[in-house]
């Protein structure tokens, strides 16, 4: 199949599955102008003959006065598809007979040659010549992959998909980022004590509290004692001096008292927390300051228990 280019009029040889494939767009490979062939697709054996016939015939001259040798017959040469059958000679040929006009006499070429123009002032313009292409142009060389595609044609309208998907994608990982720091804030707070104000600032706007540490290990009863009262033998003075040995504000710690008998068994225990043992001096919220030391007394009521022994351990609920 033929196509025609509609820019340069430059006529090419297509493939129907190229065109199929690139839904009827080509380049065209002398002036790179891009078209759908479909539009000027001709079959391959009307393409050649019809560029060569002539739009505006010439005009009518009178054949009768000219000699028999002006008189030109076009001559057709066959297609290579289809190669002109040649008969063979099996006997001699016909003598050729003129059937054209009779010649005229001397006197007849003397009164008319001057008035007959030249036949060569009648024949038809012929067409602009076709633009010769370069060899690395020619139709074979014209490569499909060049074509506008559909990916080349629109690639601002897919740019924004991506931009979008990115920054969804950055908002949402903030998002985890922020809620982990929220539920973490206290790990967080006692793995990197410099980050604390930061924290602190932001449960202000976000209205939440930041947990102090709770290192058990780091809080150590430096010594206790469980005195009577002479007078009251049921009422009993427990004193208990205590650490913070961590290099981090801890949480005020809870103190289980365990009392038991000759035999180790245990008789009674109770739970003393911050509220029970801290001075109005001390808010229970601000904790208890790293390497500090403190000291309590409490007044307790044995009632009718006779204790042999007492244990007093420090733990966070």
């Amino acid at each position: 199949m033929l196509t025609t280019c509609p820019e340069c009029r430059t006529t090419f040889r297509v493939v129907r599955e190229q065109l199929e494939s690139r839904r009827g767009l080509v380049r065209c490979g002398y002036c790179r102008a891009v078209f759908n062939a479909y539009d000027t697709l001709l079959p391959e054996f009307e393409a050649p003959l019809s560029a060569a016939v002539d739009e505006n015939p010439p005009a009518d001259i009178p054949i009768d006065g000219l000699p028999p040798e002006a008189v030109v017959e076009p001559v057709v040469e066959p297609t290579p598809a289809e190669p002109a059958a040649i008969p063979e000679a099996d006997e001699e040929p016909m003598p050729h007979e003129t059937h054209g006009p009779e010649p005229a006499d001397d006197d007849t070429f003397a009164v008319l040659g001057g008035e007959i123009p030249r036949l060569d002032a009648y024949r038809p313009e012929p067409d602009s010549p076709l633009p010769m292409l370069r060899p690395d142009e020619t139709p074979d060389a014209i490569l499909l992959s060049d074509l506008p595609t559909r990916d080349r044609i629109e690639p601002e309208r897919r740019l924004w998909k991506p931009v979008l998907f990115g920054l969804l994608s950055l908002l949402l990982a903030l998002t985890l980022l922020g809620q982990l720091a929220y539920w973490l804030r206290g790990p967080i707070v006692e793995w990197l004590p410099e980050a604390r104000p930061t924290f602190e600032q932001a449960c202000r706007n976000l209205d939440c509290r930041i947990p102090l540490s709770r290192q058990l290990e780091q809080i150590k009863v430096e010594s206790s004692a469980l005195e009577s009262d002479p007078e009251q033998p049921n009422r009993v003075k427990l004193k208990v001096d205590f650490s913070n040995r961590s290099q981090v504000v801890q949480a005020w710690p809870c103190f289980i008292l365990r009392l038991s008998d000759l035999r180790g068994s245990s008789l009674a225990r109770r739970v003393f927390w911050p509220k029970d043992y801290l001075p109005k001096t001390k808010r229970e919220s601000a904790g208890m300051a790293a390497m500090s030391e403190m000291e309590f007394q409490l007044d307790l009521d044995l009632g009718g228990l006779s204790a042999a022994g007492y244990e007093v351990k420090p733990l966070y609920p």
